[in-house]
């Protein structure tokens, strides 16, 4: 029988394939029990489902076991030392991997690992760049660049699968010359099965620690779906006294649902986090990625972290010869052919840095 080591006790692998509303599983004090509305308790795959060409990881999966005897164990037993991240600027600028503008002595900017790294469909190998990151993206040295983790799952899950076959990804990005790394971010709908849940916060928990190994501050991405989560991240921050910053992907929140995915929207996650710093016995750095409109990142500044925005819609709106504009509370834009792209991309960058230091000063 394969055993991995526990809270306190062997956990026996098998015990994960009863159903998650038992709660004298022994993995429950993981999990905290199943996920209301979870996919897989409402529609049992079909009979003639291969498991292989199935990318929810449910209970019931015929290769269950090569999933977790992978990540080891459902506990965030990995650890962190120096250097921690220092603190950021309010506003971080993201940019593609080719910008073309100048930029800033001092400024912050980001680039996302989907533009960093290419994998095209079918090939495992990826094209991981080589040289200095800040030289090939026209960066100052003076300024302060930052790999953001996003990408898409395909991606992630190559670069874990096949890390062994292509060289190590994890040691190439923290090799790769970013002064800081937002944590790969292995992501998980909210009607996701709890198992999934348990399996990618511990990818993007091992992969943000071996960058971290390489001797660059990273922030984790931290996935935060029931009380349960809050409870495990809390402790595990509170042990990892050089953790000074920890990052989520907040980009996909929307009142819509796609493709018939559950998301979950900014007010669930500005709640949820602010149980989480409600738990923490220190000053932490909230790296949010993705969110835009004043009224969110408010809620977000009101969680009791110290709050730094990610996004790149200074440098895309710039792209398609938009200024952005703040009209009746929100950001949004307007066409001017009339000025260059590097006099757009400042003016908004420079709006979007005024709003939210407004905002979270």
């Amino acid at each position: 029988m394969n055993e991995v080591s526990g809270h306190d006790a062997q956990l026996s692998f098998p015990e994960w394939m009863c159903e998650c509303s038992r709660e004298d599983c022994p993995v429950f004090a993981y999990c905290g029990g199943c996920n209301e509305g979870c996919v897989y308790l409402r529609f049992r795959c079909p009979k003639d489902k291969v498991c292989s060409e199935c990318q929810v990881l449910c209970k019931a999966r015929t290769d269950l076991m090569s999933f977790l005897e992978d990540v080891r164990t459902p506990e965030l037993d990995s650890t962190f030392g120096l250097p921690s991240v220092p603190q950021l600027a309010n506003y971080v600028s993201q940019l593609d991997d080719s910008p073309a503008l100048n930029l800033g002595p001092d400024g912050h900017y980001a680039v996302p690992l989907s533009k960093w790294v290419t994998n095209p469909k079918g090939v495992r190998a990826w094209n991981m760049p080589t040289g200095n990151a800040k030289r090939r993206l026209g960066i100052p040295e003076t300024g302060t660049l930052l790999l953001a983790g996003q990408a898409s799952d395909r991606l992630l899950h190559g670069f874990w699968c096949h890390r062994t076959v292509c060289g190590d990804p994890w040691q190439a990005i923290g090799e790769a010359g970013f002064d800081i790394v937002l944590g790969p971010d292995f992501s998980v709908w909210s009607n996701a099965p709890r198992i999934e849940y348990m399996i990618e916060m511990k990818r993007s928990l091992v992969a943000a620690a071996e960058i971290q190994q390489c001797g660059i501050p990273v922030a984790p991405n931290v996935l935060l779906h029931s009380g349960r989560d809050v409870e495990r991240w809390a402790d595990w921050i509170k042990a990892n006294d050089t953790v000074t910053a920890i990052a989520t992907n907040v980009q996909f929140l929307t009142k819509r649902k796609r493709s018939g995915k559950a998301m979950r929207n900014i007010n669930e996650i500005a709640e949820i986090f602010r149980e989480l710093r409600g738990k923490l016995n220190r000053e932490i750095q909230l790296v949010a990625i993705g969110v835009l409109q004043p009224s969110h990142v408010r809620l977000l500044g009101k969680t009791g972290f110290s709050v730094t925005v990610v996004n790149g819609k200074a440098f895309q709106a710039a792209c398609h010869w938009r200024r952005l504009v703040v009209q009746d509370a929100s950001i949004t834009e307007i066409e001017d052919k009339g000025a260059t792209k590097q006099d757009l991309y400042e003016a908004n960058e420079k709006l979007l840095a005024q709003v939210y230091d407004e905002i979270l000063e």
